[in-house]
C-alpha cells in the first residue's frame, strides 16, 4: 500500500473512534456547529457575488451617461460663440 493510502487509512480509522466516542449531544453540537459555519461562508460568498454585480451595473450606467467629448467641446463653442452676434458682425462688416 502506498504510504498516503495508509495515511488516510489511519486518519479516517482514528476519527471515526473519535466520533463513536462522542456522546450524541457532542455530536450534534459539531454538526450544527459545521453546517452553520458553512452556511454562513455560502451567504457571505453571495453577498459579494451580488454586491459586485450592483457595482458593475451602477458603473456601466454612469459611463452610459458620460457624453463623447467632442460632443460637448462642439457645444461649448455653439455656447461661446452665438450665430446671431455673428451675423450681426458679418453685416457690420459688408456695410464698410
Amino acid at each position: 500500500m502506498n504510504k498516503l493510502q495508509l495515511l488516510r487509512d489511519s486518519y479516517s480509522s482514528r476519527l471515526k473512534v473519535y466520533w463513536n466516542n462522542l456522546s450524541i449531544k457532542r455530536q450534534r453540537v459539531l454538526l450544527l456547529t459545521a453546517f452553520t459555519l458553512y452556511g454562513i461562508v455560502c451567504l457571505f460568498i453571495v453577498k459579494t457575488s451580488f454586491t459586485s454585480k450592483i457595482k458593475q451595473a451602477t458603473s456601466r450606467q454612469k459611463q452610459s451617461n458620460i457624453k463623447p467629448v467632442k460632443y460637448l467641446l462642439d457645444r461649448q463653442k455653439i455656447e461661446l460663440h452665438p450665430t446671431i452676434k455673428l451675423k450681426h458682425y458679418e453685416s457690420r462688416s459688408s456695410i464698410k
